[in-house]
């Protein structure tokens, strides 16, 4: 077997701007239930443009239909005078998200102070002060991830660590938690290259690991993986076909268990 510890980044890949990683939203002040949004939209249609669907890992692998159970509140690119138009939900995110942001930027200036006055030189830490600054948004809503999906019918993602080598479409209405590494790719022969065994492979040869599981980094994994070089037309339709296949597959035999993705996969170790 041939030693890829060492195997470089390629710009191709580097720049392609295709993997991506997920939604931090940084305060649960930032979350509905489906009931609470569903009931809010209702109400005010309006919202619809704030409210998204919210998967995490655990529902994409852990339940049977693989669909988010909250919603997050996402202002993004909007100003906070932008925000506040939509009052029922910027209340809420200034009610429970903007008093935790200054507590946690004024002990951030406390230590800093202190710092400073053992030594001048001393580097300061201003993570929570560019929080407030933009308290009303995400702490980190990953604009250019969005703006990659968004121009998606869909979008492939897997678990950021995972044991097992389990990739999904994702509806593009659906935001992803940050749990989630997220491919800007919605075509079949891409989703079955990131499926097959030989992505498996390079990722388990790659990755870095967390608690003993493989956690999928962009620069550790993504970034330096070779894809196929000039398929021909019939290599690409045979990736997409097995592709589409496979999906079919699983959710056949997860419909008819109830088992979710992670249930599949186990049962498959077996």
């Amino acid at each position: 077997l041939a030693d890829v510890t060492s195997a470089v980044s390629l710009r191709a890949n580097r720049e392609s701007g295709v993997c991506l990683q997920g939604q931090t939203h940084g305060h649960k002040g930032f979350l509905l239930t489906r009931r609470e949004a569903e009931a809010f939209m209702a109400k005010s249609p309006s919202l619809a443009e704030v409210l998204f669907p919210f998967l995490i890992a655990e529902e994409l692998l852990g339940k049977v239909d693989s669909q988010p159970q909250r919603y997050v509140i996402d202002f993004q690119p909007r100003d906070v005078t932008q925000a506040a138009q939509y009052d029922r939900v910027y209340r809420i995110v200034k009610d429970k998200v903007l008093p935790t942001r200054e507590a946690a930027a004024r002990e951030e200036e406390k230590r800093s102070k202190e710092a400073r006055r053992a030594g001048p030189e001393a580097r300061v830490n201003k993570h929570h002060s560019n929080f407030l600054n933009h308290w009303w948004l995400l702490s980190y809503p990953r604009a250019e991830m969005i703006g990659r999906i968004s121009a998606l019918s869909r979008y492939a993602v897997c678990g950021r660590v995972t044991k097992r080598p389990i990739f999904e479409f994702i509806h593009t209405s659906i935001r992803p938690n940050d749990a989630l590494m997220v491919f800007a790719v919605s075509d079949d022969y891409s989703f079955g290259i990131l499926q097959s065994s030989m992505h498996w492979e390079w990722f388990k040869a790659r990755c870095s690991t967390l608690e003993e599981r493989f956690r999928y980094t962009s620069d550790t994994v993504f970034d330096s993986f070779p894809w196929p070089q000039q398929p021909t037309a019939a290599a690409i339709r045979a990736v997409a076909a097995a592709a589409v296949r496979l999906r079919d597959l699983r959710r056949t035999v997860m419909e008819r268990n109830r088992w979710s993705l992670r249930k599949l996969y186990r049962t498959l170790d077996l």
